[in-house]
């Protein structure tokens, strides 16, 4: 039993089935290296240089939704696996709104700099608590490629979203990013 000033809780935690909480689960995409204490307790599937971490739809709100993180206890009491849950994700993110859009959409000319000519656009999810996890919708990325028929590098920006900067092959000068 918890205290709290005069006041006493007891609290039971209640995992839902599987099979009731299988549309909730999302994904949130962050740098391992940075997340390690993080992490400790998370259930997560590393992706390329970064990890995806398992989280539940806990609640929806207009301009998003409140998540909870999947912890190892979770994924006993559903029974199911890393992959299992993975394949929900993916599955579950078909459903979100996806968008790429340009940077001059997203940030004005003056802020944008140097950078008026390149290609970069920014990628996300619509009604999310995160966004950059769009990156991984089936087909997204290849269908963008084959649009520009360039050269895509993904440079992850934050949970909230992704850049994808277009390169055709030509000395583009020096490029600094911070």
């Amino acid at each position: 039993m918890k205290r709290v000033g005069n006041i006493r809780f007891r609290a039971k935690i209640i995992y839902p089935i599987w099979e009731d909480v299988k549309k909730k689960i999302r994904l949130r995409l962050v740098n391992k290296e940075g997340n390690t204490e993080y992490l400790k307790e998370r259930v997560y599937k590393e992706y390329l240089d970064l990890v995806a971490v398992f989280m539940v739809r806990a609640a929806e709100f207009k301009t998003g939704g409140a998540l909870i993180p999947v912890t190892k206890k979770m994924l006993m009491e559903w029974e199911v696996t890393i992959d299992g849950l993975w394949e929900a994700a993916l599955e579950n993110l078909e459903e979100e709104e996806c968008i790429i859009e340009d940077i001059g959409a997203v940030l004005p000319g003056d802020i944008r700099g140097r950078g008026e000519d390149a290609k970069i656009y920014m990628c996300m999810t619509l009604n999310s608590s995160g966004g950059a996890e769009a990156i991984l919708k089936r087909g997204l990325l290849k269908e963008f490629a084959g649009e520009y028929k360039e050269q895509v590098y993904i440079l992850p920006r934050s949970v909230r979203e992704t850049m994808l900067v277009l390169y055709d092959g030509k000395d583009a000068g020096e490029i600094s990013i911070k």
